[in-house]
């Protein structure tokens, strides 16, 4: 049966067995996650989670690493939910893996290493199995649930999958993570513009314009990408995050489009809602073999005051992409901003350092701890 094997294998998984890229990953989606969740612990939703009596009086993990303890469930769900307000954490198949473990894989590794019973890679392996820590104790406990719950006509791959057509026949043991990897994203905004980003702020910079003599800008994104971007003329950082053309217009106004930009006073800002006026968007359907959701590349294109015409290469993968990796100074680079404002310069240094030996780290409380 597929759920036993799938559960025997996962029980079974030893971590000298993990193969070294995917170790890299992990350690790079880990690095990602944790400085995300620094730049978004004080967004909106962070306090109302923080300030409604919501938690747990458990004492059993850390919040946001210094705001406090609670449940091990209740720290993953308020750590994630930091980790993922500015939409700034890593994307992969179709979602952002990291922020649904990391936080329960460290809620959970504190946990296990205040009762003993764990290691923090022996914690991430059991972490895995269900990002929801209380399972976990359920099922330690003697809980049990139907063993063909996944492959049941009535289970889980079927009530999941479109029109109930799933296999359970497929190979077991293969390695996601080496063929997908992670996205890291460089801009705190909708991961469906990134290409025509980095385009064109290499287009712009390429050519020494200044945004006075920029007289429209063209995007010419996939159709799927076009239609998750909905907010054309933003009037706040929340819908910015999903506006071609704010990326565009921040792109051409600031040099950048960064944590920095993302603020309701600058989207509000008369050159920037000047500028959204000159964006143009244009839907392509040539949808990308290998990740649909997007088009094969994206492109951008400027017209100039004087009727010239600047036209960009075409951008297959984004920079950040698993097959366009950021070197480690350009994560760092994201980590430091994200954290900056939160840690001195000695701590952030020690929590990257401490991050990139993450296989050999046996007790997550020390991330945060003074620099030794």
């Amino acid at each position: 049966m597929l759920t036993r094997q799938l559960a025997e294998s996962v029980a079974a998984l030893d971590f000298k067995r993990i193969p070294a890229a995917a170790v890299d990953t992990v350690k790079r989606g880990f690095i990602d996650c944790i400085g995300v969740m620094f730049a978004g612990r004080d967004e909106p939703v962070v306090r109302v989670l923080l300030n409604e009596n919501l938690l747990s009086d458990k004492r059993e993990a850390r919040i946001l690493f210094d705001r406090g303890m609670t449940s091990s469930p209740d720290a993953a769900l308020l750590n994630a939910t930091a980790g993922h307000a500015l939409d700034y954490d890593d994307v992969a198949i179709d979602g952002h893996p990291s922020v649904v473990l990391v936080p329960a894989v460290l809620a959970e590794g504190e946990r296990l290493r205040a009762t003993r019973t764990s290691t923090m890679p022996r914690a991430g392996i059991r972490a895995r199995c269900s990002v929801q820590s209380r399972r976990l104790r359920l099922a330690a406990k003697g809980f049990t649930a139907s063993p063909d719950a996944l492959e049941h006509r009535g289970g889980f791959l079927a009530a999941f999958s479109p029109a109930g057509r799933f296999r359970v026949d497929g190979p077991l043991g293969e390695w996601h993570i080496l063929k997908n990897g992670l996205n890291i994203k460089r801009y705190p905004v909708c991961y469906a513009l990134h290409r025509s980003i980095d385009g064109l702020i290499f287009l712009l910079s390429r050519n020494k314009t200044k945004k006075e003599e920029v007289k429209e800008v063209e995007l010419s994104i996939g159709k799927l990408q076009a239609g998750m971007l909905r907010h054309s003329r933003p009037r706040n950082a929340l819908d910015a995050k999903f506006s071609a053309e704010f990326a565009a217009a921040s792109a051409v106004v600031a040099g950048r489009v960064g944590l920095a930009e993302l603020s309701d006073g600058f989207v509000r800002s008369a050159p920037v809602q000047q500028m959204l006026e000159k964006v143009k968007v244009t839907p392509v359907d040539d949808p990308d073999p290998e990740e649909p959701l997007f088009s094969r590349s994206d492109q951008v294109r400027v017209t100039l005051s004087d009727g010239t015409v600047l036209a960009g290469e075409p951008v297959q993968r984004a920079r950040g992409h698993a097959h366009n990796p950021l070197g480690i100074e350009d994560l760092r680079a994201k980590f430091e901003d994200c954290v900056n404002r939160t840690l001195p310069v000695a701590r952030r240094e020690a929590l990257f350092d401490r991050l990139l030996k993450l296989e050999r780290l046996v007790d997550p409380t020390v991330l945060c701890g003074d620099p030794a």
